[in-house]
């Protein structure tokens, strides 16, 4: 049986810690399967990790998660993707740098180029194109 991040039932065989503030850490183990869950008072729970072969898989359920660090905060993996369902922006009190080794496409209803202070700089290696219903310069 799979369990979801939002289970709220223990398993026969789980081993129940209970914590402070009605929380309760389950350690479940189905078959070759083995997770611990962080349940919360409601009974939900919040963070899930599953034990597997190829190694630890975290999954978190909650109102919101925020990251915090003084130092750099890195991630390396084959692929990242990141998908937000109302929003999503990416800022920086310093420089943004964006680079990839292969095509890089921005797709959007429509889009804005500005630069508050400072030159916007152009560069291919081969051609240029503007393509549009109108190509407006100085306009």
């Amino acid at each position: 049986m799979t369990q979801s991040p939002t289970s709220t039932d223990p398993q026969p065989d789980a081993t129940i810690v209970q914590l402070r503030h009605g929380q309760s850490l389950q350690l479940r183990e189905d078959g070759q399967r083995q997770s611990v869950h962080l349940m919360s008072v409601d009974g939900k729970c919040r963070l899930e990790i599953q034990i597997t072969e190829s190694g630890p898989v975290l999954m978190l359920n909650g109102a919101g998660l925020q990251v915090s660090v003084d130092g750099p905060l890195a991630f390396d993996a084959g692929k990242v993707s990141i998908h937000a369902r109302d929003s999503m922006a990416l800022s920086t009190d310093g420089d943004l740098s964006l680079k990839s080794g292969g095509e890089m496409h921005s797709i959007g209803r429509s889009q804005s180029i500005e630069s508050e202070l400072g030159d916007v700089n152009v560069k291919a290696n081969d051609d240029v194109r503007l393509n549009g219903e109108r190509v407006r310069v100085n306009c």
